[in-house]
């Protein structure tokens, strides 16, 4: 069964682990689950390492059925990791309010601390990125699933960017937090609207729409994957939770998966600055990143990325006209 993820066996002992020590009725078999993380990992590269245009930009994708691929015009960006030091003056997190918690990390706003993205992973094993709308969150974490994706399922490939300490994969999973309040409409007071429930049906909505044979696998393998405690869980946008009211509610839901239900993966909690505030603030274990503006340099990059793809024909003219704009706008 290894055959099926060639570049890392210890994947596939995890997993063999996981059911020999924790077993429960129903779950499928090994070579089952391993075939499921396959079709999964697959379902990654191909979803994530592709341009998705969205509004108006997806004319273009109607018009050219063409999908290029997201290393062809992504640049990375780069963070400020802030308030780590004021954090740490102020005590314990769940000793005092995250208001006094979100004014020490204010004060404590030390901009000299660049990230890189090549680091990013190293940085700690709980990650808060912070980045107005537009920055560039999204995206972040799709480049990173489709990396780790191609990382896990192929043999000989390693990410652009370190993996913390001696660890030699993750298995990443997404979970739009715009999706959740639906979850939790749909299976109502009467169903499990917990978070860790709403990981396997996120899944399998995602991979089930190009893969419909999916249906009804995704529960086992996340939960397999979860306590074999090989994954990154990458959640994006807290501040799309609706109701301000509720974020709190679901960073205490993410604390409980991430400390009691699934213990041992890594997390990144994407939010806006304006829905990262007060009581939706993480405590000190999560070490918050802001997403830095490009720069020049990566602005030509991201500018001449695009239109090589978006106007094959002229891009050079579009090149020209765009990049004065932008420095006047700037």
């Amino acid at each position: 069964p290894s055959v099926l993820l060639p570049n890392h066996p210890e994947l596939c002992a995890a997993i063999r682990d996981v059911l020999a020590e924790e077993p429960e009725a129903g779950w499928p078999t090994y070579r089952q689950l391993l075939a499921d993380l396959r079709t999964y990992l697959s379902w990654c590269r191909q979803g994530y390492g592709n341009l998705r245009l969205h509004g108006a930009m997806g004319q273009f994708q109607r018009d050219d059925p063409r999908i290029s691929e997201l290393d062809g015009i992504f640049v990375p960006v780069r963070f400020s990791r802030v308030g780590a030091s004021a954090a740490d003056e102020e005590g314990d997190a769940r000793m005092q309010s995250q208001q006094e918690l979100a004014r020490a990390q204010k004060r404590g706003q030390d901009r000299d601390q660049e990230v890189r993205l090549a680091e990013l992973l190293t940085v700690g094993d709980r990650l808060a990125v912070i980045g107005g709308a537009g920055s560039g969150k999204s995206t972040l974490l799709a480049y990173l699933a489709y990396h780790l994706a191609d990382t896990c399922g192929k043999a000989g490939v390693v990410p652009p960017f370190g993996l913390p300490g001696d660890v030699p994969f993750l298995v990443p999973i997404v979970v739009p937090f715009r999706e959740y309040r639906q979850y939790r409409e749909k299976v109502g007071t009467a169903g499990d609207a917990s978070l860790a429930a709403f990981i396997p049906w996120c899944v399998e909505r995602q991979v089930r729409r190009t893969d419909p044979s999916f249906s009804g696998r995704a529960a086992s393998l996340c939960k397999a994957l979860l306590r074999a405690k090989c994954c990154l869980l990458l959640l994006d946008g807290l501040d799309e939770i609706a109701s301000a009211a509720e974020r709190p509610q679901v960073r205490a839901a993410v604390e409980t998966l991430i400390h009691e239900t699934y213990p041992g993966n890594r997390v990144i909690v994407t939010a806006r600055g304006s829905g990262y505030r007060d009581q939706a603030v993480f405590g000190r274990d999560f070490a918050r990143l802001d997403v830095e503006p490009l720069d020049d340099d990566q602005t030509g990059t991201l500018v001449k990325n695009w239109c090589r793809h978006l106007y094959p024909a002229d891009g050079q003219a579009h090149i020209a006209a765009l990049l004065p704009a932008i420095r006047d706008m700037n």
